[in-house]
């Protein structure tokens, strides 16, 4: 059987992972998900940026605002 390919993981689940397993608590969780996801957030994973490189947040808040 072939070898299962390993995804490279961000930095994120790596500082989250060590610092649970540092702690003695369990891998995988629900509090280890949602501090991956807080992480995340903080760092800017999943900005999208639209074709001509804005922000997609900020092209979406002035179509509102032009709307009005």
């Amino acid at each position: 059987m072939p070898k299962a390919s390993k995804t490279k993981k961000d930095a994120c689940y790596r500082k989250v992972k060590a610092s649970v397993k540092a702690k003695g608590g369990a891998w995988p969780s629900a509090y280890a998900s949602g501090r991956i996801v807080k992480c995340r957030q903080k760092k800017g994973y999943g900005n999208k940026k639209t074709k001509k490189g804005k922000n997609l947040r900020s092209s979406i808040n002035r179509v509102k605002a032009s709307k009005k």
